[in-house]
Order: structure tokens, then sequence, then C-alpha cells
């Protein structure tokens, strides 16, 4: 024989699995809290062709993620034998000549964190106009490209704006086939306007 339940059990297991429901129901439109916009977001792609370096720079500096913008360059432990090198706008070299003079990888992470810790929250924008690709070979390739930076700082006397053309010399690592920045040929493309050259030094000193 089945033994008989009471009403009043029923509707407490009514009562229960209606408190249940209600929960899950307010869970699932629970606003989330905004994303903090210091927080580094990652779009690094695996550079298997020279124009996901290019990609993976642009994400990297909009993204203010200094480990995906170092990913970028080559150095001896990605391709045996390289050495970084960067090459200033010629007036940022006249000014900075010290500096330059020695810059390297480290001195790259160490301009791009102190950037990425003035900035006020507002995504920075990188946009490569009149784009050219010249001594494209399996092994290596020549990006040129205009350039301009809008930047928004918490220091209101920071520089904002940067503009010019720029070179990377590419090369591919023929056993891992990933590519790399080599070479980084910065230049005026305005002698009216402020160089990528003049961004780095402002956050390196």
């Amino acid at each position: 024989m089945y033994k008989k339940i009471s009403n009043s059990k029923i509707q407490k297991q009514i009562i229960f699995f209606i408190l249940m429901w209600i929960f899950t129901a307010c869970n699932l439109f629970e606003t989330r809290s905004p994303e903090n916009p210091n927080s580094s977001r990652s779009n690094f792609e695996q550079p298997v062709s020279y124009d996901l370096v290019i990609k993976n720079f642009q994400n990297a500096f909009v993204d203010q993620n200094v480990d995906n913008y170092i990913q970028c360059f080559a150095d001896s432990n990605n391709l045996s034998g390289v050495i970084y090198n960067f090459i200033p706008s010629s007036d940022a070299k006249s000014v900075y000549s010290a500096m330059y003079d020695s810059w390297s990888l480290s001195a790259e992470r160490k301009y791009f964190n102190a950037m990425k810790t003035k900035q006020s929250g507002t995504i920075p924008i990188l946009t490569f106009t009149n784009v050219t690709i010249s001594d494209n070979t399996a092994e290596s390739a020549l990006y040129t490209s205009n350039y301009s930076i809008n930047l928004n700082y918490q220091d209101a006397q920071l520089k904002t704006y940067f503009s010019g053309k720029l070179q990377f010399h590419l090369m591919r690592n023929s056993k891992s086939n990933l590519w790399y920045i080599d070479s980084w040929l910065d230049q005026n493309s305005d002698t009216t306007q402020v160089s990528f050259s003049f961004l780095k030094a402002q956050f390196f000193n």
C-alpha cells in the first residue's frame, strides 16, 4: 500500500520549489559588475603570418597589454642571433640621443607600463593608414604605414596626440613558423606633429 502524503507536506514542497525558482531567476538577471577599464584584455593570436603580428601589435596597444605587446618583437629567444632595433624619428633622436642609444625591449616594457598607469580609462586609438608591403618573401617583410595615436590621461599636461610614419621589418622563425618585428623605424610625416618616439620618451623619463 502507498503511504498517503498529507496536504500540508505537499504545500511545503510546492512552496520550496517556488522559492528555488525565484532565487534562480533572480541570479539570471543579476547585474554584473562593470569591467575595470585598467584591467588587461587579451586578443593575442599566434603570429603565423606577418599581418597577424600587426594585428597583435594594434590589439596590445589598444588593450594596454604589455606582455602581448612585447611578444610582437624579436629577441634571441624567438629568433636566434637577432637583437631588436628601434630607430627613433630624427627630431626625437636629437633630443633624447642618450636614451635611444641604449634602447631595448626592457625600455619598451618600461615606457608601456608607465603609459598604462596614466590612462584615464578611455580606450586608446591607434590607426594605420596608407599601408604598403614590400620585400615580401617567405622569411621577411617590410611593413610601411602612416599612424595616428589618440590617448586620454589623468594628467592634462601630457601630450595626447601623436602621428607619423613607421616601418616594421618582420622576420619569420623557420622552426616555429612565427613572425616577429626585428626592426622599427619611426619617422615624422608632418613637422607640426609629434611622433611615436616622443610618446615613448614621455613615459620612459
